[in-house]
């Protein structure tokens, strides 16, 4: 009986055709899962840490000042500030402030100076090859125009664990869109 299914496959007591390759299979990805989780590997992951750094530390936040939402005094002061200063309470971390011009902050972003970059970055922003971009989020009332704006916050390539991290935040607090 066994060679009409070829040497792996088997019947049970019930005469139903079993392939012990599913469950090796199944076996298989069971002891992966349990050797990552041993090795302390988490999911998602920062390459170079960030999240982990600035927890009980201190966040890098880039902020390009904007009408409406930012002022270019240092410290900044207005709504972004104000999001990136709660965002940093959030994660126990105090916030430490970068004024730029987009183009400026994206690099730091890159060179690792700074851990987060806000302004009036929209979804359609043009730095996706250089930097993470969070889901949108409402910027403030009265912004641009004094309309409510779209926004999106700037991270860098691959620190997924605070880009997580902030996705949470904005979700926690409502302004998630």
């Amino acid at each position: 009986m066994q060679a009409e299914f070829g040497a792996r496959a088997r019947i049970d007591g019930a005469g139903r055709r079993r392939r012990p390759g599913r469950v090796s299979a199944l076996a298989g990805v069971a002891l992966l899962a349990a050797a990552l989780t041993g090795c302390g590997l988490t999911i998602p992951a920062d390459p170079d840490g960030s999240l982990e750094r600035a927890r009980g530390g201190e966040l890098r936040i880039g902020i390009a000042a904007e009408p409406g939402m930012s002022t270019d005094a240092h410290p900044p002061e207005g709504p972004l500030p104000e999001l990136g200063a709660d965002f940093a309470e959030s994660i126990d971390a105090a916030p430490v402030w970068e004024l730029g011009g987009e183009e400026t902050l994206v690099g730091m972003l890159e060179s690792g100076d700074i851990d987060l970059a806000l302004g009036h970055f929209t979804p359609e922003t043009p730095w996706t090859e250089r930097a993470a971009i969070s889901r949108p989020f409402a910027g403030s009332a009265g912004g641009v125009d004094g309309a409510d704006a779209e926004l999106v916050a700037l991270m860098p390539l691959g620190e997924n664990a605070l880009l997580s991290a902030f996705e949470g935040y904005i979700d926690g607090r409502g302004l998630a869109r």
